[in-house]
């Protein structure tokens, strides 16, 4: 598995920049001190993003929305004409991380969706972000981002069995024991980004489940000692 760079902000943002325009992929980070609230970081991050972007394509940044609802992807709303973006955030005690990738949209589209459809305006409809997903404008393209602070869980095998596999989990109770946690929180991440990027909760391990796995790719994560981290991309 290849090993993706991460930007710390803004320390590093002209770096970020340059990924971003290079690969259209980057993964930003922002370490909060131990006393600062998950909301603060998530305020944090959520400005991390916004800059980026502004800066990335020249976008006044009071117009880009990123707007955090339950139940629902963060930045669904973000948008710059000309581009489709996708983004996917991860928390953990110290440390915020945020994926973003971005591609050109298909010009015959845009102009299509800034057309009125006199079929929604007889009911009245408002045709937003979420109806994008539904009505099949190819945006369905999302990636994911877990994060993980490594710790020691006495019955990680129970849980790695229950949720990884038996394949994984025994791949993982084969490696060196001092690396198990490692492995296994590495594991973890590519799960939970995975669903991140499939828009569905955690659930216990299936064949039916897993049949779809081989359709992702994951990149591990370079991130400062003690965290673990995994981003999924849809292939």
């Amino acid at each position: 598995m290849s090993v993706l760079t991460v930007y710390s902000w803004p320390e590093q943002s002209a770096a970020a920049q340059t990924a971003l325009a290079e690969h259209a992929l980057v993964v930003l980070s922002i370490a909060s001190p131990a006393a600062t609230s998950r909301e603060w970081a998530r305020q944090q991050l959520r400005l991390a993003v916004r800059d980026l972007l502004s800066c990335a394509y020249a976008y006044p940044a009071e117009q880009l929305r990123l707007e955090r609802h339950p139940g629902q992807v963060p930045g669904l709303n973000l948008s710059i004409p000309g581009h489709q973006i996708a983004l996917s955030i991860s928390h953990e005690s110290g440390l915020s991380i945020a994926a973003i990738r971005t591609r050109q949209r298909n010009a015959a589209l845009e102009h299509a969706e800034q057309q009125p459809n006199e079929d929604d305006a007889e009911v009245g409809a408002e045709v937003g972000a979420e109806d994008e997903y539904a009505h099949g404008t190819d945006l369905v393209w999302e990636i994911g981002v877990d994060l993980l602070k490594l710790a020691h869980i006495p019955d990680w095998q129970a849980v790695a069995t229950l949720y990884l596999g038996p394949e994984v989990s025994a791949a993982i109770a084969a490696t060196d024991p001092a690396q198990q946690m490692a492995c296994f929180a590495l594991h973890w991440a590519q799960l939970e980004a995975r669903c991140k990027c499939q828009g569905l909760g955690l659930s216990e391990w299936s064949v039916s489940s897993n049949a779809d796995t081989a359709t992702y790719r994951y990149q591990q994560l370079d991130l400062p000692t003690g965290y673990v981290g995994a981003l999924a991309i849809k292939i």
